[in-house]
């Protein structure tokens, strides 16, 4: 049976980044709710935190798709590991190492 485990970790008028575990794996989703630098700048350091967090609780790794590459860039994504198609789009499959 899987193990599942959702929770926002951080939210404000800006933007949203939400944890998902999956199996032991972590996944983050970010909703960016305005358009904004401060809000890109936002989402960096709360995904740092993140990070941080998540190394000293043993993951290796952080997942997460987009189909935005502009998002690889800002957050510095080690990999794309696959693409996904869903509903006619395609979605990058993006690992973060954290070793």
């Amino acid at each position: 049976m899987s193990k599942y485990i959702s929770k926002v970790f951080y939210d404000d008028d800006q933007i949203t980044l939400k944890l998902e575990e999956v199996d032991a794996h972590l996944m983050v989703h970010l909703v960016i709710k305005k358009a904004l630098p401060s809000s890109i700048k936002k989402a960096r350091i709360v995904f740092q935190e993140i990070k941080e967090r998540a190394y000293w609780q043993g993951y290796e790794q952080i997942y997460t798709y987009t189909k935005d590459d502009r998002m690889l860039k800002f957050f510095g994504a080690n990999k794309v590991i696959s693409n996904v198609e869903y509903k006619g789009e395609t979605y990058k499959v993006v690992q973060w190492d954290l070793n």
